[in-house]
């Protein structure tokens, strides 16, 4: 039995693995943008609760994005997530194909004897196996600013938003104390205004004592 030709050796000029449909290809970016963008979005909300900032200014935005980058690091292990319709359209779908006795190309039905598809030229060889390569990193890189200018610039969004609300309560009465949480997800995170010490905004997660508390007899 004669052994099936692999990709390797040549094929002319037309390519024996079949074109990723655009559509696909910009869904799937897509999908991997927006769910980065969430990420980041929970990332920057909790830093920016975190290190208890007020206001947006150029040291604010150089620590949210050195802060992002770094948090980029503990996911850079999905990069390979970024060639999955590479290696479903160009290694698996030809395979299969092939096992099928249709062309890898177009999936035109052949004779076994067939040298090239008479539908698309292609030849019946076998695709080359799927690869790590810098390619998907690449690509992970670009979509993770992608997803670090979307997500943070909506956290940010909402959290200068909420400042500026916080602020015009606070100048809408000026004379008295003024003490709220962040908006969420920062709602942790602590936003005060005092006619004494002015404005503040709390970056420690406190936990909130009754006056006059004082600790009961210990249990046995």
């Amino acid at each position: 039995m004669t052994p099936m030709p692999s990709s390797e050796e040549p094929s002319g000029e037309t390519d024996p693995t079949p074109p990723i449909p655009v559509g696909v290809s910009l869904a799937w970016d897509g999908t991997l943008v927006v769910a980065l963008a969430v990420y980041f979005f929970f990332v920057h909300s909790f830093t920016r609760g975190l290190l208890g900032d007020l206001g947006f200014t150029a040291g604010v935005a150089i620590k949210g994005i050195v802060v992002m980058i770094v948090l980029a690091g503990f996911i850079l292990w999905v990069a390979p997530i970024t060639d999955l319709p590479r290696i479903i359209w160009q290694h698996r779908l030809p395979e299969r194909r092939l096992a099928r006795g249709e062309c890898p190309r177009c999936g035109q039905r052949q004779s076994p004897d067939t040298a090239r598809c008479p539908e698309c030229g292609g030849r019946p060889v076998r695709p080359p196996r799927w690869e790590l390569s810098a390619r998907p990193f690449f690509r992970f890189a670009v979509l993770t600013a992608a997803g670090i200018a979307i997500g943070g610039g909506i956290a940010e969004g909402r959290i200068s938003s909420d400042e500026g609300a916080f602020l015009a309560e606070v100048a809408a009465n000026p004379d008295r104390s003024h003490d709220r949480h962040r908006v969420w997800p920062a709602d942790f995170a602590r936003l005060q205004s005092d006619p004494d010490r002015g404005l503040q905004a709390t970056g420690v997660i406190e936990s909130p004592q009754e006056a006059g508390w004082r600790p009961g007899p210990a249990r046995r």
